[in-house]
């Protein structure tokens, strides 16, 4: 009776196991993309004298586009079409930040654009 019992119990116990990985394998990518996220926006906001609307925009720019690379890391297996797939959603970034900087803000991003953008 107690082996049919732990057989039974032993299906939901191993749901659960996966499921647990899944979701905090989620939830650690999901917080780096925040860490990076707020880093580049407090990057920007120290060189280019961002106000507080302006960095949460950054910030929020940064996590759409942590999320869709994630979509790309998972949609796309080869390189070579995750390459040209990352690029896309990185080219992105220009034209969103232009909506939300001012021109001379936008200028010295384009400028310094790879230090800004270096968080590591």
């Amino acid at each position: 009776m107690l082996v049919i019992l732990i057989k039974h119990y032993m299906k939901y116990i191993f749901v659960i196991f996966f499921f647990s990985i899944g979701f905090f394998s989620s939830l650690q990518a999901q917080t780096k993309a925040e860490e990076i996220s707020g880093k580049i926006a407090n990057n920007l906001k120290d060189s280019l004298q961002l106000t507080v609307i302006q960095r949460n925009a950054v910030f929020d720019i940064n996590m759409r586009l942590a999320v869709a690379k994630s979509d790309v890391r998972n949609k796309y297996q080869q390189q070579d079409s995750m390459r040209i797939y990352m690029q896309r959603v990185e080219n992105t970034r220009d034209s969103l930040y232009k909506a939300i900087l001012n021109e001379q803000q936008f200028l010295q991003y384009k400028k310094r654009k790879y230090t800004l953008l270096n968080v590591n």
